[in-house]
């Protein structure tokens, strides 16, 4: 048996040659192991990440200081989890109650309220519920209340575009949009749109929760309330 450099060459009498085991082995050995490490870290991160978006919401309950600890469990989802779109909603969310508590400067924290559910829309730009969510953002994050009508009016259509099935709601905010907006025809088409889509058949042979059906129910009063209004 002869010593190498890093590795034994053994000598097999019978053939009478050198029989080699190749460096390359161990190497070989630890490329096995990296993609079983690397689904190991995902998982991991995923459900500290859901973790801390679970405190964060926890926090926002929490009368004094919870704001403040949700913003910061949100960002340490966000520094862990750079691409869920979630996690840049509830830090938007969170910045909008630092606006309602007084926490921190009142300009800085609307236009973070802006800027975090933008992120999540461009993550995730085929969801109507992200739409909806920047909508309401353009509203929060506005310093006078005529300002950001055309890109609030246009995320809610986009919302409805998307998902025109998801909730009354998209199409009450749009509706208020409009009127905002001095269009009062588009308004009306707007809800009759809803009212047909969301008429009480099609809420018991879909929705299967009372709790969901209450809801939708409560808009939809809402909904015919703004419709004698605007006739």
């Amino acid at each position: 048996m002869l010593a190498g450099i890093g590795y034994t060459l053994t000598l097999n009498q019978d053939q009478d040659k050198i029989i080699l085991p190749s460096p390359m082995a161990p190497l070989k050995k630890i490329a096995a192991l990296i993609p079983i490490a690397m689904m190991a870290y995902i998982l991991f991160t995923i459900t500290l990440t859901d973790t801390y978006a679970k405190k964060a919401k926890n926090s926002m309950n929490v009368l004094y200081g919870g704001t403040q600890q949700a913003i910061v469990y949100y960002e340490k989802a966000i520094r862990l989890l750079p691409f869920n779109a979630d996690s840049y909603n509830g830090l938007s969310s969170a910045y909008w109650n630092a606006v309602l508590d007084g926490f921190g400067e009142k300009d800085k924290n609307k236009k973070l309220v802006l800027q975090n559910a933008k992120k999540a829309t461009l993550l995730d730009p085929k969801n109507g519920e992200r739409h909806f969510l920047l909508g309401w953002a353009y509203i929060y994050s506005a310093s006078q209340k005529a300002e950001f009508n055309k890109e609030t009016t246009t995320s809610f259509e986009t919302a409805i575009s998307l998902a025109p099935f998801d909730r009354p709601e998209y199409y009450l905010v749009l509706a208020g949009s409009y009127i905002k907006n001095s269009n009062v025809q588009k308004a009306r088409e707007t809800i009759k749109q809803a009212l047909i889509i969301f008429s009480e058949n099609n809420i018991e042979r879909t929705i299967l929760d009372a709790k969901g059906k209450d809801e939708i129910r409560y808009n939809i009063k809402q909904l015919n309330a703004l419709l004698n209004a605007l006739n």
